[in-house]
């Protein structure tokens, strides 16, 4: 396995133990242990992306629940290489209904957190601030959300308040 891959491994177990809490000793606790899942959305976003992460939840959900285990989500945001421009081009419509599907009273008793590798930029960041918290390679960032947008209009100032707002993972003021 390649150098980087093997710290890409390396990284993500690390991250999927400091995120679900997992305790050492199951016998002391009286609450169901916690499993986590790592889920890639590829970026750019489109209703693709959508569809198919929407699925990926739901069934991990379903499996939780059989085998009544608290289940945490990290979704990865992946930005395909040689991409230059970190995950720009994601379709707002899709990055919005992600959004909202992440941020939604049915994920409520699953922890999701957004994983951010690399840095990100344009309507992913949508879908990062639906996330409950958010971790960050050291060389990762978040940028501007609104980059591929010519004006940025008050529907989508609106919505990512909504969004903003649901999670509080980032302060309002400072998502727009």
């Amino acid at each position: 396995m390649p150098y980087r891959r093997r710290i890409f491994a390396a990284s993500l177990a690390l991250l999927c133990a400091a995120a679900c809490g997992f305790a050492f000793a199951k016998e002391e606790s009286k609450t169901p242990p916690q499993i986590g899942r790592f889920i890639r959305i590829t970026l750019p976003n489109t209703g693709q992306t959508f569809e198919r992460t929407r699925r990926i939840v739901r069934r991990a959900m379903d499996k939780a629940k059989k085998e009544d285990v608290r289940l945490v989500l990290i979704f990865v945001f992946d930005v395909p290489k040689g991409q230059k421009n970190f995950g720009r081009g994601s379709e707002f419509g899709a990055a919005h209904d992600l959004a909202n599907f992440l941020s939604s009273e049915e994920l409520n008793a699953v922890r999701t957190v957004a994983y951010l590798p690399e840095p990100i930029q344009g309507h992913a960041v949508l879908v990062a601030l639906a996330c409950q918290e958010i971790m960050m390679a050291p060389k990762a960032s978040i940028g501007a959300a609104g980059i591929d947008e010519k004006t940025i209009t008050p529907t989508l100032r609106s919505a990512y308040t909504e969004i903003a707002n649901r999670r509080r993972t980032v302060p309002t003021v400072l998502t727009l």
